[in-house]
């Protein structure tokens, strides 16, 4: 299976990027804050093709960051495991279609979810889900990174406690940082205004 990373491509960037929003429930994305080549967009956005077999392993994704699935064309299958069942994975190296429970005992009370993305669908996977994608038939399939409030922290810590995150080509951390923060600030700024109530001792 291959991916194209096209926000981080000169010349398609303009024609590819900004066709596609963050879904509304996710609230703003802060990584449309950090590149020039796509300012207002997200540089996390990926197209991943291959032929029919081909598949990711057991794997989750660096960065803290939420993750959006949409199958374009073809059929994909997904198995996701949930992120706090560490152990269970035996560092991603389970069967998932034939787990042999003598050897990966503690994987019989992962929590599993199985799925066949079709187009037309679009599959959310919250921030450190493990997943295994495998193409049923030729699939075209869209990725995208999600960063915003709920979800900064554990960003700033995964790249604290192992500089396990996303690459961007070109970008230092730092960048980043100063972006989110122009992000945020521009979010509080825009906010509808609250109203405070006093109370007198």
């Amino acid at each position: 299976m291959h991916q194209w990373q096209f926000p981080l491509s000169p010349t398609a960037a303009p024609s590819l990027c900004h066709h596609s929003a963050p879904l509304p429930l996710l609230g703003d994305d802060l990584s449309q804050y950090w590149l020039d080549t796509c300012r207002g967009d997200s540089p996390f956005q990926y197209l991943f093709f291959g032929h029919a077999g081909s598949f990711t392993k057991l794997h989750r994704d660096a960065g803290g960051l939420d993750i959006v699935l949409q199958a374009l064309t073809g059929r994909k299958e997904c198995i996701l495991v949930h992120r706090d069942d560490i152990p269970a994975t035996y560092n991603c190296d389970v069967n998932l279609d034939a787990p042999d429970l003598n050897a990966h005992p503690l994987f019989a009370f992962a929590r599993v979810w199985r799925h066949v993305l079709v187009p037309g669908e679009l599959l959310y996977l919250p921030a450190g889900t493990f997943h295994f994608c495998r193409n049923l038939e030729p699939c075209l399939s869209y990725s995208r990174f999600h960063l915003d409030t709920v979800n900064l922290p554990q960003f700033f810590r995964s790249y604290i406690d192992r500089g396990n995150y996303p690459t961007v080509l070109h970008c230092r951390i730092f960048d980043f940082i100063e972006f989110t923060l122009f992000g945020l600030f521009s979010c509080l700024f825009n906010a509808k205004k609250y109203e405070f109530f006093y109370f007198d001792v």
